[in-house]
């Protein structure tokens, strides 16, 4: 009976009870390879350049590594090129944006300038990187940043009156759909209807080709998640109301015009969107993936299956390497495997990171790694000593006390140690004796270290500093600013020293050490040996996996489950020369002992803790 089994692509049908979901895959799969999105493999396509077919990395920079200059010029120079020799790698870009993350209108000048983001963009390509920048799709945001008295920190109404309010997506009753979305800090933003000549201008010309122009090679629309926009009800632009296929045919339209005009600047310019919609595969070269964020026992990775060979899938969020079963599935499922993008995996970084506050947090509600986001401080730019911004703690009649600040780890310091804080400082507005301050101090027992204060006289960056001793019984050191009673002062470039054996002080720094960066470094080593498989290759029916499974607790955006997971993933593939092969990862930091059942056959396998392998199946 076995030899009369009806063949599915290449493999033996299933017999009864033997189904799962890549049964049903396959039915589809042989539905769709007659379709224009499945005419023309990704190592085929004469549109796609040779460096993204050859198994590269992913790596992510952001202000974390802007605003140390020449930092990502040393990352290049003294890691990937001697670790990676050959290796491309396609960088994202987050922080680019004028006033930070997904913050539009004003994109432009990029961060830190113009001239500073083009030199980055060359770097990178200079050591086989290739920058990708993620704007924020179709969004307009009319205003971000909800302040405490109602006003916001940037506000585009006039603007968005004036030219965007008649392109924009309509409700059904004709006005604007505003969305208050989670990372503008309660702003809101509208979206540009694609089918609008101003809303494919805007993003085409403005957003697009601004960036390629500025030395980026490919452009993510970020937020048009699985390549759709709001619904829009609005008549005058050309398409029928609400949802409806002309959503689909307008933003095939944008995307293929974008393609077009950004490839005149540069004939390999690519894009991509967030999320997948397998009716832009023939014209997309990777693919936003994130099938990880839906809690089950199992990922069903419906899309990479079917279209593997088609596109190039990736995992983006800065999440990613917290989530250990993640990261074992993706690389098993033949996604582009990803370095940890902190600096600090790479090289010894202050202790003190952001004390330059170039890193707003979403919404520019403050700044990241510093507590008290809520509680007024400001976003300053274009008044600071270094980079583009400064700490504002900025009391008013409705804030009259604001404080910012951060527990140090333990690593960074000990009981005994002698050390300097040094920070710029410069009044706006005092009351009386009142300044404000920035302490270190011990919360647990309201022990005060060191106080420094800025200065008396208003209106003049000056240098400030204190030194002290970490006494016996300290806890936890905290760094905290505070403002009251009227108070008006800025804050830049917070550093803390420590005295050495002859006298000096050297700045505490820190580096992460963990089996991260080894077990990325030995996927991109696997990924890109291996390309034709776990790049290129056709999904199989992977073999049936005995292993050890585990009690897992998602946490994802507020939610929580308790699952079960498998202690190790596997991935089968099929490179277009015929030849079968798996990649076996291990998702736990203990050794595993597992058994596949391949073609009726048993295997025996053993990995090392976060083990990766892989493996010709014949």
């Amino acid at each position: 009976q076995d030899a009369r089994r009806p063949s599915i692509n290449g493999q033996d049908a299933p017999r009864v009870g033997e189904t799962d979901w890549r049964d049903a895959a396959d039915l589809y799969r042989a539905w769709a390879k007659d379709r224009r999105w499945c005419r023309t493999k990704m190592i085929d396509r004469p549109d796609i350049p040779a460096w993204a077919k050859k198994g590269p990395a992913q790596m992510k920079f952001n202000r974390a590594w802007f605003r140390h200059p020449g930092l990502v010029k040393r990352w290049t120079e003294e890691y990937f090129k001697p670790r990676f020799p050959g290796v491309p790698f396609v960088a994202e870009i987050e922080g680019w944006e004028h006033h930070g993350d997904w913050v539009t209108p004003e994109y432009f000048p990029c961060y830190p300038t113009d001239a500073d983001f083009t030199a980055f963009c060359k770097t990178l390509n200079a050591a086989g990187g290739h920058a990708w920048a993620w704007p924020g799709g179709h969004h307009w945001n009319v205003r971000v940043g909800k302040n405490v008295d109602g006003t916001y920190r940037l506000d585009y109404s006039e603007q968005f009156e004036r030219e965007v309010r008649a392109n924009a997506c309509t409700n059904p009753d004709g006005t604007p759909r505003l969305d208050s979305l989670s990372w503008l800090g309660g702003g809101e933003s509208a979206t540009l209807c694609p089918a609008t000549a101003y809303g494919r201008d805007w993003w085409n010309d403005f957003v697009a080709c601004g960036l390629v122009s500025r030395g980026v090679e490919l452009v993510q629309a970020d937020q048009d998640v699985c390549a759709r926009v709001r619904p829009c009800w609005n008549r005058g632009h050309g398409h029928a109301p609400g949802d409806g296929r002309w959503m689909t045919r307008a933003l095939r339209h944008q995307f293929e015009t974008q393609l077009a005009k950004t490839r005149k600047l540069n004939p390999w310019a690519q894009f991509s969107f967030e999320e997948p919609n397998e009716y832009y595969n023939d014209i997309l070269c990777f693919q936003d993936y994130r099938n990880c964020r839906f809690f089950g026992t199992e990922w069903a990775s419906v899309f990479n299956y079917l279209y593997h060979e088609y596109l190039t899938p990736y995992q983006p969020g800065s999440e990613f390497y917290s989530k250990w079963y993640w990261v074992a599935h993706s690389a098993a499922d033949g996604q582009m495997p990803r370095l940890p993008e902190l600096p600090e995996y790479y090289f010894p970084m202050p202790v003190v990171s952001n004390g330059g506050f170039e890193e707003p947090q979403l919404g520019l509600a403050g700044f990241v790694g510093w507590y008290g986001t809520r509680a007024g401080q400001s976003v300053v730019t274009n008044d600071c000593t270094e980079g583009r911004s400064s700490l504002g703690m900025i009391t008013t009649p409705t804030l009259k006390e604001i404080r910012a600040g951060r527990t140090l780890p333990k690593s960074a310091w000990k009981v005994g140690g002698e050390y300097k804080l040094t920070l710029q400082m410069k009044s706006l507005r005092t009351t009386g004796g009142e300044r404000g301050s920035l302490i270190a101090y011990d919360p647990s027992s309201k022990a005060f270290f060191a106080t420094v204060r800025p200065p008396a006289e208003t209106g003049v960056w000056t240098r400030c500093e204190a030194t002290f001793v970490v006494p016996d019984g300290t806890k936890d050191l905290r760094l905290e600013f505070m403002a009251r009673k009227g108070v008006a002062y800025l804050a830049d470039d917070v550093k803390l020293y420590e005295k050495t054996s002859d006298g000096s002080y050297a700045e505490v720094v820190s580096r992460i050490k963990s089996d991260v960066l080894d077990f990325a470094e030995r996927w991109v080593d696997a990924y890109h040996a291996n390309a034709k498989w776990l790049q290129h290759g056709r999904h199989l029916h992977p073999p049936k996996v005995e292993c050890e499974m585990l009690p897992y607790t998602e946490r994802f955006r507020g939610a929580v489950a308790e699952l079960v997971k498998p202690s190790v993933f596997v991935g089968a593939f099929r490179s277009a020369d015929g030849q079968d092969a798996f990649f076996l990862v291990n998702a736990t930091d203990r050794e595993q002992k597992f058994t596949l059942t391949w073609k009726g056959v048993r295997l025996e396998r053993t990995l090392p803790p976060r083990g990766l392998k892989f493996e010709l199946a014949d």
